[in-house]
């Protein structure tokens, strides 16, 4: 398991899944259907929200045998993922897996680490000195 990671190293975009017959009934609450696992974490099993750095992961999780209709939405940047997670922690996750598989355990990285992460991005950018002087 990861604690920290530069979420900004991350190439954009990243891809959240949707399980298609839950997002039909209930589009109002998009974290009802967002694809979800669970991950041992500190003391116990924790759900996570699945994300995937690459299209073609999140196609193959979407296209896997016997599976429930799902489909894979962008998140187009850093601004999206942030407000993503935000989200997420409103809607009781505290964890991100990135890149599960069905013989793959994810890297299973705090929201919180990863939001802190973003802000100190976005400080150090707002105190860089600006490039033209």
């Amino acid at each position: 398991m990861q604690d920290e990671i530069d979420p900004f190293a991350l190439s954009f975009p990243l891809w959240a899944v949707l399980d298609t017959d839950i997002f039909a009934d209930d589009e109002k609450n998009f974290f009802s259907a967002i694809a979800k696992g669970e991950a041992y974490y500190g003391q116990g099993d924790i759900p996570f929200v699945v994300v995937f750095t690459d299209q073609d992961l999140a196609e193959r999780f979407v296209d896997q045998p016997g599976a429930p209709p799902h489909r894979y939405v962008p998140i187009d940047n850093a601004e999206s993922f942030a407000g993503f997670l935000k989200d997420a922690q409103d809607h009781g996750f505290a964890i991100v897996g990135f890149d599960p598989g069905p013989n793959k355990d994810p890297v299973v990285i705090p929201i919180g680490n990863i939001l802190a992460a973003y802000r100190a991005w976005i400080d150090e950018r707002r105190h860089a000195p600006h490039p033209r002087g």
